[in-house]
């Protein structure tokens, strides 16, 4: 009860006990008037003081967004765009077959006759069930895929499904394969393909592609392709997306100097690829580390070498690389 409340209730309590009755009626209607008064009086109070608390809060400067809160925000963004992928192995295409000769027929043109032969086609890949993501997956797969027949070339180009269109591609070449592999010239032919998820980084994802072909001989021929993607361009990144052209000399000599380290050369002997020879691989990825460009055998050394990975730090690359690649941490100050 407030101060004045109290007030005018002493102040009635003793006019009360001094008056006669018509007084008594009289101040106990003004007490009851006082009453509705002081409540009217309260709730207006109340409403007066929650608008001005409204209007204290409204006027508040906006706080500024911590670094912290900038980078919860742009994973928020990133992740709307790519939610945690969870990719499903799917097979395009797997057929194999295999051929027993008799060794004591020679065939009319004297070829070497082999006891047995086969053919082995395979496709595995994997699919996001994000339409954009995998049918970018599928167009780089079937990037540099041509064949002589022209007809055929657009006959497959017409099917809309794109796994159905790399499988027609594959079992053409299966087939055009196949009949040197039943008359037992050749001990076999090989061609596998297989993509995998590696990984994501912000707003990176990779991908790799192992390739292998044997088409006879002493051994087949391997090597590793990476997909990179921007999630948020929606695109592939390839070495002009990740180097200027006009940056790529500089990116050029840092590799080399990466290679003469691996080779532990010093200049002095030339080594297994020379300068004049020696390019950017179109074939990396990113580690915590920095830029992986990874080469395939021959490239920079023996087959029993195998691929070899020339690696730029990040602390090397901060100039020479897109700066929306770089890993936080190296960013270019503007």
């Amino acid at each position: 009860m407030s101060k004045t409340t109290l007030s005018l209730l002493i102040s009635a309590t003793l006019l009360l006990s001094a008056c006669n009755d018509e007084e008594v009626r009289s101040l106990k209607e003004q007490l009851q008037t006082s009453r509705q008064q002081i409540a009217q009086l309260q709730a207006e109070l109340q409403q007066t003081n929650a608008t001005s608390t409204i209007k204290a809060d409204s006027a508040q400067p906006e706080a500024a967004i911590s670094p912290t809160e900038d980078t919860a925000i742009q994973g928020k963004i990133i992740q709307d765009e790519i939610p945690t992928l969870y990719v499903k192995p799917v097979t395009v295409f797997d057929k194999t077959e295999k051929f027993n000769f008799n060794v004591s027929k020679k065939p009319k043109n004297n070829e070497p006759l082999y006891e047995e032969s086969h053919i082995h086609y395979a496709m595995h890949t994997v699919e996001t069930g994000i339409e954009w993501l995998d049918s970018l997956l599928y167009q780089n797969l079937m990037a540099d895929i041509t064949i002589e027949d022209a007809d055929k070339q657009k006959e497959f180009e017409s099917i809309p499904n794109a796994k159905d269109r790399y499988a027609a591609f594959i079992e053409y070449f299966y087939n055009n394969a196949l009949p040197e592999i039943k008359n037992g010239t050749t001990l076999g032919s090989d061609y596998y393909i297989n993509l995998d998820y590696v990984g994501q980084r912000e707003n990176i994802l990779t991908f790799k592609v192992a390739n292998y072909m044997y088409d006879g001989g002493a051994h087949g021929m391997y090597s590793t392709d990476y997909i990179n993607i921007d999630s948020r361009k929606k695109a592939v990144i390839d070495l002009n997306t990740l180097v200027n052209k006009d940056k790529q000399n500089q990116l050029k000599e840092l590799l080399w100097k990466s290679y003469l380290a691996y080779t532990n050369n010093d200049n002095s002997d030339i080594p297994f690829t020379e300068k004049q020879d020696f390019d950017i691989s179109q074939q990396f990825y990113f580690s915590s580390e920095g830029v992986n460009f990874v080469y395939p055998p021959y490239a920079l050394g023996s087959f029993a070498e195998g691929e070899i990975t020339l690696s730029i730090s990040w602390s090397d690359a901060k100039n020479i690389i897109n700066k929306d690649y770089l890993r936080e941490g190296f960013t270019i100050q503007e």
